[in-house]
Formats: structure tokens, sequence, C-alpha cells
């Protein structure tokens, strides 16, 4: 709000000085108390006169910038420790969710998922379809253990999410945005991110799965990609 309104209104008083040297400068130059130099000279010490206004405003601004993001660091110092989690690691995931009787919140008791149930069998898929804020997110992020529920279960594949190690869990989750996102980088380090223990020739197959991205290239993986959107995912 700040910001919409001060560089307008200084912008506007920049004009409206302007005016006022030439409707007074004008008026002494016709009648001979003043040169041309002089209101020349006038004209253009106008602008420099708001530089430095013009200064402490961007200054001011990002200070504010710099106070919200403050914030954020000092939310994540105080932040407490994510529990270590159980120790959970099964050989093969078959991917069965289910919620049993979940009750969450982010703050006290403004419940966000109130005695939720539901069951995703392996293999079969599952739509979450709602309003804004109505918890759709919160489910991913729960499934994930990003977050400890009040009451209730979370379960995969038959055991609590709990008793499963952390680093394992979220490593059977993936995610695919609306919009597809690109770090900068070679090719193998946007497929392979997250995942160091990745082959090379994993990263390959995973390549070549999206044709525009290999195409009329001898080495797709090792291309830098530096932001390149395909359009596939």
């Amino acid at each position: 709000m700040y910001h919409s309104l001060y560089f307008p209104f200084m912008e506007l008083s920049g004009v409206m000085l302007m005016g006022l040297v030439i409707w007074i400068g004008g008026g002494r130059l016709f009648d001979g108390y003043i040169e041309w130099g002089v209101l020349v000279a006038m004209l253009q010490y106008v602008p420099r006169f708001f530089m430095p206004i013009r200064d402490i405003a961007d200054r001011f601004m990002t200070l504010q910038v710099a106070m919200a993001s403050s914030e954020r660091i000092f939310e994540l110092l105080k932040a407490e420790p994510e529990p270590e989690g159980g120790d959970h690691r099964p050989e093969e995931v078959r991917g069965e969710i289910e919620f049993q009787n979940v009750w969450f919140a982010y703050v006290d008791e403004d419940w966000i998922l109130k005695d939720v149930s539901f069951r995703v069998d392996a293999g079969n898929s599952l739509a979450l379809v709602g309003a804004t804020g109505a918890g759709k997110s919160t489910i991913i992020n729960l499934v994930c253990g990003f977050y400890p529920i009040q009451k209730g279960a979370i379960l995969v594949d038959g055991v609590d999410i709990r008793e499963w190690d952390p680093e394992e869990l979220r490593r059977c989750v993936g995610v695919v945005q609306q919009d597809v996102f690109l770090f900068a980088g070679d090719i193998e380090t946007n497929i392979s991110l997250g995942s160091p223990d990745v082959s090379d020739e994993r990263v390959r197959q995973a390549a070549n799965v999206v044709p525009d991205v290999n195409r009329d290239r001898p080495s797709p993986v090792d291309d830098p990609e530096c932001g390149q959107d395909t359009g596939s995912a």
C-alpha cells in the first residue's frame, strides 16, 4: 500500500514542481530578470532534488523486505527439531494408504481435518477435490509425515507412519506439479534431484521417457539445462 501510493505521489510532485518552475521562471525570463541558462539549469535541478528522496524510499522498501525475510528465518530457528521417527524400512513398498479417524490442526484446535477416514489400496487412485483451505495439501503433507497428527493414525502398507523411517517414507512419495520447474544445471541434476544414489543408467532411462528432452542430442543427460522447459512432465 505504501509503495503504491508513495512513488506516484513523488512523480506527481516532481511534475508539479517542474510546472511551477516553468511558470514562474518563464515569467521572470520574459521580464528580463533571468537568462535562458538559469531557467534550463533550474529545470535540470528539479529531478536531482527528488533523486535522494527516491533513494530513501527504495532503501526503506528494501528494509521492509529484509525484515519480513528475517521473521521467516527466526521462525525456522525457533522451530522444534523433527522427531526422529521409527526405523521401518521395507524392502518393497506397495503404496497402500489408510487414514483412521485422523484429526489435525495447525494451531490449537482450529481443526483442518476432523475425524477423516479413508483407504486407498495399492495401485488405485484417489482424487482430492475441494475449495482452498479444505485440507487437500494438508493430507499430502501428513502422508509424508511433515506434521504430527493430534488424533487417529495414518498407515502406509499397514504400518503407522510414526514407525516408518522418515527418509524412507518420503523417498516413496512422488510429486507431479501443475507447472514444471527446472533447476539450473544439466538434465541429470534435475532427474536425480534428492536421490544422489541414482545410477547413471536409471537417469538415462528416465531421460528417454521424454523424447523432447534428448531429441537431436548426442549426450542428453550431460547437456546443460539452463532452465529449458519442454512442457513435459
